[in-house]
């Protein structure tokens, strides 16, 4: 989960098995006359097919690859999410932790973006309005070229912008940002663009689901696309999409070494967000999922609602914050204790994990700060090198001026690592 409180989606989870049988002896197998079925009824069976089956069935099927293949990257049950800034940046291999090879297969992309004014519009004045004709058509070119080159085979494109847009916004430019109207005006007719915004509505907490820290308003997720004769039309009945985090890349050498614990924890800030909203929901289920109908009072002392329906305590905690606490401050403590203890074995998972790649991390860092000057130099060497000729890091720049070179330097730092 994000800072916005918006859900993000692993790659593995969004394709994970709930069945441990094996999917081609449950497709073919137990269906032996499957192959004798015309291919239009073979495709239409497929296309019913989730899709953890359809991407293990490309993996496992000879017979079912292509057709699996094909209907897996078209499906529109999830988008790939992609940064504005990595895309403006020229999408370089050298400044992203993505699986590039996997985004040569991407059809659906969500790209994150917060406020796209500076760079579109770098000498307006405050207070003058945002015209279309004073743009940087160049940088929205580069959006544009960047996206078909990372993502060649890219058929829908939704904008998420991350701002949350003010009755002021909406009274002043309408609901669309200016920033993403100039991009969208300028979307190659082959791709299908809309916009995503959060809109505020004054007076309330509750989201749509989601709770903001920083925000004392009510809002809503709205979808837009425009139209042929201009304007924007709001897609009311959207169909609701899995936003699943591109598979990270290989990380090989020194290089990858170090980028991969960087990798890593901001994974780990995602699933350790989302503990709490897991939690609230959770506590709600247990009461009254499968025909239970079992009140209970809400679990802050000081308070004395009693919650008789299902989903008045998760809007009464979004709105109260009541049971939010850390994990290492009891956030679990609410739960029964077999759902705590369900919790409490995903969480040390994630610390265990968190802790052996510090420990990796650690040695590198003493390696460098404790070998002598010889071993260091060597790593440099190593570094250095890898970042001039790998690939998989270019970003156009000198090994000495690469971004992960400084970010290299300042963590081995002693004073940096506590050392």
């Amino acid at each position: 989960m994000t800072w916005e409180c918006e859900k993000r989606v692993f790659f593995p989870a969004y394709v994970k098995q709930h069945d441990t049988s094996n999917p081609s002896q449950r497709s073919l197998g137990s269906f032996p006359h499957f192959q004798r079925l015309s291919a239009e009824l073979q495709v239409r069976i497929l296309s019913c097919c989730p899709a953890s089956t359809l991407w293990q069935l490309m993996r496992v099927s000879s017979t079912l690859r292509i057709e699996s293949s094909k209907l897996f990257w078209a499906s529109p049950s999830a988008s790939f999410l992609l940064s504005a800034d990595w895309l403006l940046g020229g999408g370089y291999a050298g400044r992203t932790y993505h699986d590039l090879s996997f985004l040569r297969h991407v059809q659906n992309v969500e790209i994150e973006c917060h406020c796209l004014y500076d760079e579109l519009w770098p000498e307006h004045k405050a207070n003058d309005p945002f015209s279309s004709e004073d743009v940087r058509q160049d940088v929205v070119d580069i959006m544009w070229t960047t996206l078909r080159k990372t993502c060649p085979r890219t058929k829908s494109v939704v904008f998420n912008h991350q701002r949350i847009m003010s009755s002021t916004d909406l009274e002043g430019a309408g609901n669309v940002p200016e920033c993403l109207k100039a991009l969208i005006q300028a979307c190659p007719r082959n791709i299908v663009a809309e916009v995503s915004t959060v809109e505020e509505r004054e007076g309330r907490y509750w989201n749509n689901g989601t709770y903001s820290d920083f925000y004392n308003v009510e809002c809503r997720r709205a979808y837009y696309r425009p139209l042929k004769g201009g304007g924007w039309e709001e897609l009311v009945s959207k169909d609701k999409q899995d936003a699943v985090l591109v598979p990270g890349r290989r990380f090989r050498g020194i290089v990858g070494h170090f980028e991969k614990s960087y990798f890593l924890f901001r994974r780990r800030v995602l699933q350790e967000r989302a503990f709490w909203p897991l939690v609230i929901e959770a506590l709600d289920r247990y009461h009254f999922d499968d025909g239970r109908n079992n009140a209970f009072q809400c679990p802050n002392v000081d308070c004395g609602s009693v919650f008789t329906k299902p989903g008045e305590w998760t809007i009464h905690a979004a709105t109260t914050k009541h049971g939010w606490a850390k994990v290492e401050d009891g956030l679990f403590d609410i739960l029964p204790p077999e759902l705590r203890a369900v919790f409490e074995i995903k969480s040390n998972l994630i610390e265990a994990k968190q802790q052996a790649s510090e420990e990796e991390s650690t040695k590198m860092s003493k390696d460098w700060n404790e070998e002598g000057e010889e071993r260091r130099k060597e790593m440099e060497q190593e570094f250095l090198q890898q970042l001039e000729n790998d690939a998989d890091w270019a970003t156009g720049e000198q090994a000495v001026d690469h971004q992960i070179w400084k970010n290299f330097i300042r963590v081995m730092h002693p004073e940096w690592n506590g050392l």
